[in-house]
C-alpha cells in the first residue's frame, strides 16, 4: 500500500490542491451569482450604486489607509505563501508517505499531513468570506441612508477577516499572520 501511495502521492496531492482551488472559486461565484438575480434596477442604477461604493471605499480607505494598505500586502503574500507551500507540500508528499511507514518519522508525516489540509482549507474560506462581504455590502447599498458607507465597510471587511482566518488554520499560515499583527500593533 505504502509502495502505490508513494507511486501516486504526487498526483492525489496535486488533484487535492487543484480541487481546493477550483472550490475557492466555486464558492466565491456561488455566492456572488446571488447578486445578479437581486433588484435589477438598470444599468445606470448600477452604475449610480457603484460610484457610492467606489466613494464610500475611497472614503474609508484614506480614513483607516494604514490598515487597507497593512491588510492588502497580508492577503498578496499569504495567497502567494500559500501557492508556495502547496507546490512544495506536493514536491515532498512521497518523502511524507515513507516517514508514515517508521515509528520515528510517523511526526513528521503527521506534520506535513495537517499543514497540507490546513493550506487546502484556508482559499476557499477566504473566497467565502470575501464573497459574503461583497454580497452584504451590495444588499445594504439598497437601503437609505448610511446604506452607501455600510456597503463601503463591507467592501474592506475581508482585510480585517484574513488575519484572524489565518490564526485559526494554524500552522505556516497561522504564524505568518501573527507575525503580520505584531508589525500591525507596533505601528
Amino acid at each position: 500500500v505504502a509502495a502505490i501511495g508513494v507511486n501516486l502521492s504526487f498526483y492525489i496531492c496535486a488533484a487535492a490542491a487543484d480541487l481546493s482551488n477550483i472550490a475557492g472559486v466555486g464558492v466565491k461565484s456561488l455566492i456572488l451569482d446571488q447578486l445578479t438575480g437581486a433588484n435589477n434596477v438598470g444599468q445606470f442604477g448600477d452604475l449610480l450604486n457603484g460610484v457610492w461604493q467606489l466613494a464610500g471605499g475611497i472614503l474609508i480607505a484614506l480614513l483607516t489607509w494604514s490598515m487597507v494598505l497593512i491588510g492588502l500586502i497580508t492577503v498578496f503574500f499569504a495567497i502567494a505563501l500559500r501557492s508556495v507551500l502547496l507546490t512544495m507540500l506536493v514536491i515532498i508528499s512521497p518523502i511524507a508517505i515513507v516517514a508514515a511507514l517508521l515509528p520515528n518519522t510517523e511526526k513528521w508525516f503527521k506534520k506535513w499531513r495537517d499543514t497540507f489540509i490546513q493550506l487546502l482549507i484556508v482559499y476557499p474560506a477566504f473566497m467565502a468570506a470575501w464573497a459574503a462581504c461583497r454580497l452584504v455590502g451590495n444588499i445594504v447599498a439598497q437601503t437609505e441612508g448610511i446604506g452607501w458607507l455600510l456597503s463601503a465597510l463591507c467592501t474592506i471587511a475581508p482585510l480585517a477577516i484574513i488575519i484572524p482566518l489565518f490564526k485559526a488554520t494554524s500552522g505556516v499560515m497561522g504564524k505568518m499572520t501573527s507575525l503580520t499583527e505584531k508589525g500591525i500593533g507596533a505601528a
